[in-house]
């Protein structure tokens, strides 16, 4: 089976497209369109393409098109039974017209019995939804104040017709916030979980075309090779999305715009730096390599991957700034006290959207409700303050069934002491002594529960005086470490291996790690406080279901640094290795 799958209409593209439409011969048409396209003469410039065709036009199409617009379009064309639908105006008519054209091939079915499929153009008039290309189509509930993203292939136009001398009358704010959707489309689908090789070309593309030439519309509206291009990277962002996916900037955009009604250009553009910074500081290596790979494109050259990041979201405001979109809720005018009264709905809107499924980290309720408290003040992302509470580790051993059966004698049990503070484990009341050449340690805790292999861990100091280099590890990576004799009450054992200096790392839940943007494996530097205040570098991040918030040193660290147990570290906010 395969892993992606990418496919795409006829596009006709540049000056003369519209020529594409001769082709209509003894066809009966319905244009799905808006009362603007129908006054200023647009409907009656794309029948003159057609003169062979018969026309009917449904030209009533609001902003945000909901379900009574599809049964309204619909109930006009039931008896006309059109062969095309064209679809003219911006993605609001391309939206209605999909919802149109599937309704009436569902109402044929059921009274005919019998399949009717009905060819869908798609010419759009603005530069941003995409929707000529592809699956998607947003209706609206304003019952609820809702907007739902549909998805579905028999969605996707059969023909797209891109036009440039149909954009030209598309005033300036119009065409930036429009332009911005597009931007928002080609990133988001670069660092979507479906991305691939496909979506990738057209993204990345895309993207350059839209920084390129977006700024120039803004400076000259009339620039017709700048239209020509925003028309063209609409398209190809759509493209890229219908087989990438989009991501958490759509997901917050369809809730907070569909409930606000803020255009939907406009929300995705005070969205997108938010939601860059959200997403990388929660990202893996390949989502940094793709933000980066954005970065380039516009123009960004540093070596360091989070400046460049840094630098990609301060280009984007700085772009919104030059367009007079506000970086804030607050900054737009919006009742902030309303506001508050919707985010329990908002939150639930974000999580259940389809293209919150495909960003590249799940976020959960707790990261959607400080993100909507982000845009509404400052738009700008601050993560949590991540402190962690120190559990001093002395040394110790972990047994394995067969190790302790010789140590205190055959199907013998742990007698627990006291729980440990990661949930099921315990020290015991068991002790062993190790044993080398050297000398003795004796009185060594014995953990539990039982392991499936032996593990004694150690201090430096206990290296000295053992004799032996034991080297600093994570739990359980014991190849090639030295080995020491345990002796117990019953008899003793000589492990070859297994003797380690514990590395110093940090337990966490998923939960806990995702609302503080940490990831199994990575790596991080704690600031301890007080009169022996220092940094612990390369802090191991280790996340497991059920952990409870505890960073792991041994007495050492924890006496060099004057640390206790329960005694707060605070994330500096570096990563030693993402």
């Amino acid at each position: 089976m395969a892993s992606y799958f990418f496919s795409s209409p006829r596009v006709y593209f540049g000056d003369g497209a519209l020529t594409a439409l001769n082709s209509l011969i003894n066809k009966k048409v319905a244009i799905v369109t808006d009362e603007f396209m129908v006054t200023s003469g647009k409907v009656a410039y794309l029948t003159e393409q057609m003169p062979q065709a018969t026309v009917s036009v449904y030209g009533k199409v609001r902003p945000d098109p909901d379900t009574d617009i599809l049964q309204e379009g619909a109930a006009q064309f039931k008896a006309f039974r059109p062969q095309v639908i064209i679809a003219l105006g911006g993605g609001s008519s391309l939206d209605a017209a999909k919802g149109i054209k599937v309704t009436l091939e569902d109402h044929y079915q059921r009274t005919d019995s019998r399949q009717y499929d009905i060819e869908l153009i798609a010419i759009p008039t603005t530069s941003g939804s995409g929707s000529e290309v592809t699956s998607y189509a947003i209706i609206s509930d304003p019952q609820n104040g809702r907007k739902y993203p549909l998805v579905s292939q028999a969605l996707v136009p059969d023909t797209a017709i891109l036009d440039p001398q149909l954009v030209l009358s598309v005033p300036r704010h119009i065409a930036v916030d429009t332009g911005m959707d597009v931007l928002t489309h080609a990133i988001e689908a670069l660092v979507s979980t479906g991305a691939n090789d496909f979506s990738d070309a057209l993204a990345e593309k895309a993207i350059a075309l839209t920084w390129q030439h977006l700024p120039q519309i803004y400076e000259d509206d009339k620039d017709v090779a700048a239209r020509t291009h925003m028309h063209n990277a609409s398209c190809m962002a759509g493209m890229a999305f219908n087989s990438a996916g989009l991501g958490l900037v759509h997901g917050m955009a369809h809730a907070i715009g569909g409930m606000l009604h803020i255009p939907h250009g406009k929300i995705n553009a005070m969205l997108l730096p938010l939601v860059t910074e959200f997403n990388a500081a929660h990202a893996s290596p390949e989502t940094t390599r793709r933000y980066c790979l954005c970065a380039q494109i516009m123009g960004i050259a540093t070596a360091d991957p989070q400046d460049m990041i840094s630098q990609l979201v301060e280009r984007l405001r700085q772009l919104n700034q030059q367009f007079g979109i506000p970086c804030s809720l607050k900054e737009l005018g919006t009742d902030l006290a309303a506001y508050e009264t919707m985010r329990p709905l908002l939150t639930q809107a974000v999580l259940a959207d389809g293209c919150t499924a495909s960003n590249p980290c799940t976020p959960c309720a707790q990261s959607i409700d400080l993100l909507l408290s982000c845009i509404a003040e400052t738009g700008e992302y601050r993560a949590p303050k991540f402190a962690v509470p120190v559990g001093i580790s002395n040394r110790h051993v972990h047994l394995c069934r067969e190790d302790m059966d010789v140590l205190f004698g055959y199907d013998s049990t742990l007698t627990r002491l006291k729980a440990v503070k990661q949930p099921g484990q315990f020290a015991a009341e068991e002790t062993v002594t190790l044993r080398t050449p050297k000398g003795d340690i004796p009185n060594v805790r014995v953990l539990g529960p039982l392991r499936s292999v032996t593990q004694i861990e150690i201090s430096v100091a206990d290296s000295f005086a053992l004799g032996v280099k034991a080297p600093v590890r994570m739990s359980g990576d014991l190849e090639n470490s030295p080995g020491v004799e345990l002796v117990g009450p019953k008899g003793q054992v000589s492990k070859p291996h297994g003797t380690i200096v514990a590395w110093r790392h940090i337990h966490i839940s998923p939960q806990e790690a995702e609302h503080h943007g940490l990831r199994d494996g990575m790596e991080i530097d704690l600031q301890a406080q007080g009169q022996r205040a220092g940094i612990l570098s390369h802090v191991l991040v280790r996340v497991s279901a059920d952990a409870v918030p505890e960073l792991h040193i041994d007495v050492e660290e924890a006496n060099g640094l004057g640390l206790r147990n329960g005694d707060l570290l605070f994330r500096t906010g570096k990563v030693t290795h993402p």
